[in-house]
This record gives C-alpha cells, sequence and structure tokens, in this order.
C-alpha cells in the first residue's frame, strides 16, 4: 500500500477517523468487549474477533463520505454480535486466524451494508 500509486489514501483516512469516532462516541471503551445481555453491559477483556467483526466491517464503508454512519445500528450490531451463531463458531477458543478472518470480515461487512 505504502508505493501503490492506486492507493485512495484520502478515502483510508476517512474511513479510519470516521470509524473509530463512530466507535468512540457509542460504545466508548467497551468498543471491542463482548456485551452480556444477562448483565446488560459488555465486559471482559477486549476481543480480537469482535474488532474484526466491526470495525473492519464499518471501516469497509467510511470511507465514502456520504455513507451514513448509524449510531443506534452500530450499537445494536455491538450488543447481538455475542449471539450469533456465525460468530461465535468462528471466533472460539482455538480457532486460527486464518479460519476466523474470512468469517469475521464477511460478517461485519455485511452488518453495515447499506
Amino acid at each position: 500500500m505504502a508505493e501503490d500509486s492506486k492507493f485512495d489514501r484520502k478515502a483510508a483516512e476517512l474511513a479510519f477517523k470516521r470509524t473509530f469516532q463512530a466507535f468512540a462516541r457509542v460504545l466508548g471503551e467497551d468498543s471491542f468487549r463482548k456485551y452480556d445481555p444477562s448483565k446488560k453491559k459488555s465486559s471482559g477483556a477486549m476481543l480480537i474477533s469482535l474488532f474484526e467483526v466491526l470495525a473492519i466491517g464499518l471501516g469497509h464503508y467510511a470511507g465514502d463520505a456520504k455513507y451514513d454512519i448509524n449510531d443506534a445500528h452500530l450499537k445494536q450490531m455491538h450488543a447481538k454480535l455475542g449471539s450469533e451463531a456465525r460468530f461465535n463458531s468462528a471466533a472460539g477458543s482455538g480457532v486460527r486466524a486464518t479460519t476466523r478472518l474470512p468469517v469475521t470480515v464477511q460478517l461485519g461487512r455485511g452488518y453495515f451494508a447499506s
């Protein structure tokens, strides 16, 4: 990417800024912690698989200034992810990144597609 003259750096920067501004605004420090519906709050350590779904999924679209980041939808996706069967089977203990990433990236892009 660093030497690719076709890489749109402005769109990548916009995607990064908009994505993480949305996480700060909507979820704060709980952005990448799993939501526990029984406690009605997020808890535990940061989960890389949660990051893969939410940040990569949202970031895929956020480089387009016309893309509307819906705060309520982001919050809803964060809360429901822990009960999503495809997420849990792909992100479970012992699942390799090479197996997990295609599933988590696809889930995230699907969640935030317009």
